[in-house]
């Protein structure tokens, strides 16, 4: 892995995590519409998914890789 691309945060309640993100933390929203929001950051990218109600939230990373093959086989055989 090279270096973290992107942290994607499900959530139900997509306005108010944005506001917390806005408001609180000071971001600058960048892409904003019903089911994804991203925001201006200086590291990796940070961006909200909205998902229905009741369904499970959680948060995922993406990374970058020069060869996506070999970082698979190494992530596979530490599980």
């Amino acid at each position: 892995m090279r270096r973290l691309l992107y942290v994607i945060s499900f959530t139900s309640q997509i306005e108010a995590s944005k506001r917390f993100y806005h408001d609180v933390l000071g971001l600058e929203v960048g892409t904003d519409s019903p089911y994804w929001v991203d925001f201006a950051t200086d590291g990796a990218g940070l961006a909200l998914l909205a998902v229905n109600p009741g369904t499970v939230k959680g948060v995922e990373l993406c990374f970058e890789s020069e060869n996506v093959e070999q970082s698979m086989t190494s992530l596979t055989s530490a599980a």
